[in-house]
């Protein structure tokens, strides 16, 4: 085979090295596998590398213009199933952010905004400029490679930074809203407290004077 050949196998090798780390990486910080199609991609992958295999060990004479046309084929659907991969690891965050946002503030939403308040507005910019990003490249295909490239590059790492962040501060604000409700919970039981103690002492005092007039409310109302 050409040397070409050898040096697309060698670039394809440093993709999925890449993807392998992100990968990993994506699991750490998430918590979870990657979405499907990720998987998915990786499976095409493979399967044309398999492919593209197998042509290589099959015998020809000379120059066979079919063989040379069949395996760009495969290198393209290689390359393009490794860049569905990397891409679609942004849309998993890109999709999962969101939710997590909106679950911190449904849940807790004067805790979260205690808490995190300015880093969840930072999240949120980052999640948009990447749709924006994303959206760019399905109205652009002349310019898709290097949008790509940037949400390879630079959001997975961010977004993936951001997804952490969001799991460790969860606690943080899961404790802040205990705290504050059991505060909650104690200042309503004092006031309760103090309400009875009134009403203890102001329902007898009503029946007395209903009775004996104002006799009564002139010898105690200094004391009162």
């Amino acid at each position: 085979m050409s040397g070409t050949i050898d040096g697309d196998i060698a670039e394809f090798t440093r993709l999925h090295n890449v993807l392998t780390e992100r990968f990993k990486d994506y699991e750490q910080r998430v918590g979870r596998l990657p979405p499907v199609e990720v998987l998915n991609e990786i499976r095409y992958a493979f399967r044309a590398t398999i492919e593209l295999l197998a042509l290589r060990n099959e015998k020809s004479v000379g120059e066979d213009e079919g063989k040379q046309k069949r395996e760009a084929e495969l290198k393209a659907r290689i390359l393009h199933a490794l860049l569905c991969a990397y891409h679609d690891l942004v849309d998993g965050l890109v999709i999962s952010l969101p939710r997590l946002l909106d679950e911190l503030r449904e849940q807790f939403p004067t805790s979260s905004a205690t808490v995190a308040g300015p880093r969840l507005v930072e999240i949120l910019a980052h999640v948009q400029e990447a749709q924006r990003q994303i959206a760019d490249s399905r109205g652009k295909p002349e310019e898709r490679a290097g949008i790509y490239k940037a949400l390879y590059d630079k959001w997975f790492y961010q977004l993936s930074e951001d997804f952490s962040f969001l799991r460790a501060a969860k606690l943080d604000i899961a404790h802040h809203h205990e705290v504050a409700q059991a505060e909650m919970a104690n200042q309503r039981k004092q006031s309760n407290l103090v309400a009875w103690h009134r009403f203890g002492i102001q329902t007898p005092l009503g029946v007395l004077l209903g009775l004996f007039g104002r006799e009564i409310w002139e010898a105690i109302k200094d004391w009162w």
